[in-house]
């Protein structure tokens, strides 16, 4: 699935920002206080906003994305800062890819739509109690030539992650940018 663009939209658009780290997303600051204490796998990461922010809260993170520039960026901002962060290359369209990664107190979502293979696979990566945040666009997002219905979240989608995970907590939101809905589980 190709979510918002490919490999190569985001490399450009990474190489465009400025030279300055976006500021954490909203609802990962509120719900970081539910995270377990440790370790944090931040998937489809970008140039690190959120990763950024919890390394700063004392988390131990890891940064997945496809895009290499942001990848380079997230280190060069962790680097500024004397943050220890490991950023992995990875596309998580490829079937086996987080075979590769090992099992961590948390993990968040934020801005990528995972498949159900790959949701299933999660819980072979969070440790018991440990919390999966899920946040982007939602069901009642106005779709446009960016982003369309096959890229929102639904609830629906997450009956997969019934067995493994408690729902703890969810929200909508709007904003300039839409309609967001964010999932926080923990795993059981």
């Amino acid at each position: 699935m190709t979510y918002m663009g490919n490999k190569m939209f985001w490399d450009q658009k990474f190489l465009e920002r400025s030279n300055k780290a976006l500021a954490p997303e909203a609802v990962i600051i509120k719900y970081s206080e539910l995270l377990k204490e440790g370790s944090v796998l931040d998937i489809a990461c970008g140039d690190g906003r959120n990763s950024l922010y919890l390394s700063e809260k004392g988390f131990e993170v890891t940064g997945i994305d496809f895009s290499q520039a942001a990848l380079e960026r997230m280190k060069g901002f962790a680097e500024e800062k004397r943050y220890d962060i490991t950023a992995i290359e990875m596309d998580l369209s490829q079937p086996t890819s987080m075979e590769q990664l090992g099992v961590y107190d948390n993990c968040i979502v934020s801005h990528y739509k995972l498949d159900q293979a790959t949701l299933l696979k999660l819980k072979n990566h969070i440790k018991p109690e440990g919390v999966l945040i899920i946040t982007g666009f939602g069901h009642k997002h106005i779709c446009d030539e960016r982003i369309s219905a096959d890229e929102l979240i639904y609830r629906d989608e997450f009956l997969v992650l019934k067995e493994a995970f408690e729902l703890i907590n969810y929200e909508e939101s709007i904003d300039e940018r839409g309609f967001f809905t964010t999932y926080v589980f923990q795993r059981r």
